[in-house]
């Protein structure tokens, strides 16, 4: 008992707030008692115990050594402020200092590029600026000629009297007019292309200025070139004969920035727009601006929206942009800099119907990946005409100070390494002369650690062994009594009476068997999660009828009753939930003394809902809140313990997915006695019984096939055991060895076995013995010395012994015996039902091939 108590003991030191994961084993009843003990201090310890509380020292000085550490500073801070206050200090200055020379240095690569970005974009502006005055500035020769030129100047006047073209439509309106003995006339036309011929020639804009033309009174009269095809690489050619008679006010399409340019005084620039020769043709120039220019008029007299302008017309320039663009190498500029750009123009607009400004902003040209790139951007403004033209530069794209968090990050590193180091180097020598008296404090303080989590161990085992525990001896009271009678069990009443109470013994021993095995597997789990063993579960008879049993007190003024349908059979773990049903059940039971405890049991669409209801006095308000919570004192008013049991039963509820929770609003029916109901859910599957018959059916039909197939197949053969057989048992309690032999003889009364009880004795009894199978327990006890089960068998295995060697511990120690050699292991108790310990053996021997091992034994069905 004492290795399973330090085995809990172990388990209680971890998180307790987290699930250990354990297995579930499937024994039989024990076959022994074992007395637990609740005593604060346990003399005679044997060597697990001994290991056991070494480590829960060593985890308990590495515990207080970090805390230990922490509190060092604190104290050494409060008598000596000054080490810390330096080390900041300097911690900050060389962080400031160097912080602030990695600043100035990123500031001036920034400077540098924003320069060179704002001088690429000047530079871009300059060729623009004296590009597209180039090209304007022929408007104000042609405007001149127009002006004083005898044959130009009743245009507007000839041209206002002509008719429109009602061929030429746009949605409906007509947009030509019929210039014909007008803008043919061969004098003008020839004039107009000798002057229009000189003034392109000298603009040298050759594929740049593309075309010239003269509209009197808004309507396009004389173009030059009319075809042009020396601007353009050949086959490409610009027909614009085709806007000969272009009223541009009448024009839908036109008459918007027509009407802006008449009030103008200056050179108004449409566009960037495409040039077609048809609607559905190819573009000839991609992108073209048309520029406008006002010319004045002491005669004429241009009406826009009711107010009259001397106008004589437009003198108008077709410009190719995307030549000019092409000419200015603007974007392979960008590109060899690594920046990016994007050149826009804002035109402002009046607009008379709601007498305001409009702006809009065009896109001239950008680089292919500007709205993708990032990084630093700069705006400057280009003088160009009376647009506002601007350019947006992107530059330091892939980061021009990416080093700079990384030198910030090693200066504040480096600061921080200079400042411990001071400050180290100012406290080890405080430091070095409190860590003896702290020491002896943190010793003291972790005995009181140590002596709490004892109590709080007693205190667990005293709970969860008490209620299976008192059932049985008052079981086994009731059965001394009817047993030491003068004329014993005579009566059916008198037997049935005992049989009770034996199952009772029975199943309670069984419970705890259980309950300290899981204990056992708590200290075997590592990832903290704890396992459940699900199993098809017969809700009434696997469940709450044992449970009720454990419950059962003659002359009780309450009933114990069971309501649960029949077949009611769910995929859970019994183990887990028998635990929880009892553990609240048996609260229930200290509280009722008339009435009844019942428990309850149904399937939701959702899963198993079980209600434990009781008649007693209530559960107070104050102390619902604090129901389910581990170790509280205000339970203890309630006589409920420490509270373990209800904690433990909440966790277990929860590790199965599911809830526990106390019913407000229950109401027990017994004067007087509110009474208290608490409700468990837990989410399973529900298996019919034809389900249930079908997979018996199956096995039913493995087994028989098992049964008759030959026993050199290569499949284990199930459910047979040697009929004759020499087995060692090794263990220092007598009283166990006796037990198991009884139980072997019970299974196989023909099989020889001798028992040892140390490891030496089994070595010298090797000596001149031969055995087919040696059971070995761990922790053995002798007076010259102390030899452990497994090196017992490392031994075995050196001196070329071959029988097949199990593993006996209370403990989990397969990995300590199968490292040495050992073929299997067992957990103690063993089980003593003869089924029960038929199948455990036989899982000890499948270890061993069947084909040579088991088939050179005589055997026999079972």
């Amino acid at each position: 008992m004492g290795s399973i108590r330090d085995a809990i003991e172990e388990s209680f030191r971890s998180d307790t707030s987290s699930a250990p994961k354990t297995a579930r084993s499937d024994d039989g009843k024990s076959c022994h008692s074992a007395t637990v003990d609740l005593s604060p201090q346990i003399s005679a310890k044997p060597r697990s115990h001994q290991i056991v509380d070494e480590e829960m020292k060593e985890t308990s000085d590495d515990v207080g050594k970090a805390e230990s550490i922490a509190e060092k500073h604190r104290r050494l801070f409060k008598k000596n402020p000054q080490h810390l206050i330096l080390a900041l200090f300097l911690f900050v200055v060389l962080t400031s200092s160097g912080a602030s020379l990695a600043s100035v240095f990123a500031s001036s690569i920034l400077d540098h590029e924003q320069q060179e970005a704002l001088l690429l974009a000047s530079k871009t502006g300059g060729f623009f600026s004296k590009n597209l005055d180039q090209a304007i500035l022929p408007l104000f020769s042609l405007a001149q000629f127009a002006n004083e030129l005898d044959a130009f100047k009743d245009l507007p006047t000839m041209i206002q009297n002509v008719p429109f073209l009602p061929n030429k439509l746009d949605q409906g309106v007509p947009t030509h007019r019929n210039v014909t003995g007008v803008c043919d006339d061969a004098l003008i036309v020839e004039k107009f292309e000798k002057i229009a011929g000189d003034i392109k020639h000298n603009a040298k804009m050759d594929g740049i200025l593309v075309n010239l033309q003269l509209v009197p009174d808004a309507v396009v009269c004389l173009s030059h070139p009319l075809i042009n095809t020396e601007d353009f690489p050949p086959g490409v050619i610009m027909d614009n004969s085709g806007v000969i008679g272009h009223d541009l006010l009448n024009d839908p399409a036109r008459k918007f920035i027509a009407r802006a340019t008449v009030p103008s005084e200056d050179v108004v620039v449409a566009g960037p727009l495409s040039l077609r020769q048809c609607q559905d043709c190819d573009p000839v120039v991609e992108k073209a601006f048309i520029a406008r220019l006002p010319i004045v008029s002491e005669t004429n007299i241009i009406t826009v929206d009711g107010v009259g302008y001397n106008r004589w017309g437009f003198a108008v320039a077709i410009i190719n942009w995307e030549e000019l663009v092409l000419r200015s190498d603007l974007y392979e500029a960008f590109e060899n800099e690594g920046m990016e750009f994007q050149l826009t123009r804002t035109d402002r607009t009046y607009n008379p119907e709601k007498s305001n400004f409009t702006e809009n902003v065009v896109i001239l040209a950008e680089s292919p990946s500007f709205l993708n790139s990032k990084g630093r951007q700069v705006t400057a403004a280009l003088p160009t005409t009376n647009n506002e033209w601007e350019i947006t530069v992107t530059y330091c794209i892939d980061g021009c100070i990416n080093w700079f968090p990384g030198v910030i990050a090693a200066t504040l590193v480096f600061s921080l390494c200079i400042a411990v180091l001071v400050y180290v180097i100012f406290s080890q020598q405080q430091l070095h002369s409190d860590v003896l008296a702290e020491k002896q404090e943190q010793l003291v303080l972790n005995s009181k650690k140590a002596a709490q989590k004892e109590r709080e161990l007693n205190d667990f085992i005293a709970h969860e062994v008490r209620n299976p525990l008192s059932a049985a001896l008052s079981a086994a009271s009731f059965v001394s009594t009817s047993v030491n009678e003068k004329e014993p069990l005579l009566t059916e009443d008198s037997r049935k009476a005992v049989r009770e109470d034996v199952q009772i013994i029975e199943s309670s021993l069984k419970f705890i068997n259980d309950l300290l095995r899981s204990m056992l597997d708590l200290h075997r789990a590592k990832s903290n999660q704890l396992t459940l063993e699900q199993s098809p579960t017969d809700i009434k008879s696997d469940v709450l009828d044992p449970a009720a049993s454990m419950l059962y007190q003659r002359d009780a003024m309450f009933s114990v009753e069971v309501h649960c349908p029949e077949n009611l059979i769910v995929m859970v773990d019994d183990l887990r939930l028998k635990q929880v049903v009892l553990n609240l059940a048996r609260n229930s039971c200290k509280f009722v003394d008339k009435g009844y405890v019942r428990l309850r049991a149904g399937y939701t669409t959702d899963g198993l809902l079980i209600n434990i209801e009781d008649s007693g006095p209530g559960i107070p308000l104050e102390k619902r809140s604090q129901l389910f919570d581990q170790f509280q004192e205000s339970l203890d008013s309630l006589s409920q313990g420490t509270g373990i049991g209800l904690s433990l039963c909440k966790k277990l509820v929860n590790l199965m997915g599911g809830t526990i929770k106390l019913d407000q609003s229950f109401d027990s029916g017994v004067e007087g006695m509110p009474g208290a109901k608490l409700d468990v859910f837990v989410p399973c599957d529900r298996i019919s019984v034809n389900t249930l018959s079908t997979r018996v059916k199956e096995l039913d039909t493995q087994t028989s096939l098992l049964e008759t197939s030959e026993c050199t197949d290569e499949s284990r053969i199930e459910g047979t055991l040697p009929e004759e057989f020499r087995a060692l048992f090794v263990d220092d309690d007598m009283v166990l060895r006796k037990l198991f032999t009884r139980s072997l003889k019970r299974i196989r009364p023909k099989w020889k076995v001798m028992e040892a009880s140390s490891g030496e004795s089994a070595l010298k009894l090797i000596e001149t013995e031969s055995f087919d199978v040696i059971f070995l327990d761990q922790y053995m006890t002798s007076v010259e010395k102390q030899l452990l089960g497994s090196e017992v068998a490392r031994k075995l295995r050196s001196l070329g012994v071959e029988s097949l060697i199990c593993g006996l511990s209370a403990n989990d120690m397969e990995e300590a015996f199968i490292s040495a050699g050992a073929d299997a292991f067992m957990m103690k108790p063993f089980p003593c039902k003869p089924d029960a310990l038929t199948q455990e053996l036989l899982r000890v021997f499948s270890v061993r091939d069947s084909k040579d091992y088991m088939c050179s034994l005589h055997t026999t069905d079972i």
